[in-house]
């Protein structure tokens, strides 16, 4: 499932910035909204590959957050998602982990998702239908 899916959500007509990439192009469907999805991971290495390959297209940014992992989750992440953003949390805790990775996001919508798999990436385009049809906010259970 992409996040823009034309027969659940009404484009606008109009174009903003964010729909224009560096060399003028339409890079996105007008209206749609850029995403980031942040990963905060420790010691992760083993889930990581299973995380990525349900992660749905049209995600405009990744912003990998190492908990000072002590086994080899970085080296994967960076193989998963080269073009991804690495940060290292400041502090210790999963609070501070999100936001080291909500400081460094540059999107319109910005969704979390655990590294352990406990959380489906597959689900993403349906928060991110719930806040464009006008939701504030839109949480998962696991």
């Amino acid at each position: 499932m992409s996040l823009y899916t034309p027969d659940r959500l009404e484009p606008s007509d109009e174009t903003d910035a964010h729909d224009i990439d560096e060399t003028g192009a339409a890079d996105r469907a007008p209206g749609r909204p850029t995403v980031t999805v942040v990963v905060p991971a420790m010691n992760e290495a083993k889930n990581l590959p299973h995380v990525a390959a349900r992660m749905p297209e049209g995600i405009d940014e990744i912003v990998f957050v190492d908990g000072h992992s002590v086994d080899d989750t970085v080296a994967v992440a960076r193989s998963l998602w080269p073009d991804a953003k690495f940060v290292t949390q400041s502090r210790k805790g999963k609070g501070n982990a999100l936001a080291c990775g909500f400081r460094v996001a540059t999107s319109d919508i910005v969704v979390m998702i655990d590294a352990d798999g406990s959380t489906d990436p597959a689900e993403i385009p349906l928060f991110v239908g719930a806040l464009v049809a006008g939701a504030d906010f839109a949480k998962g259970t696991r």
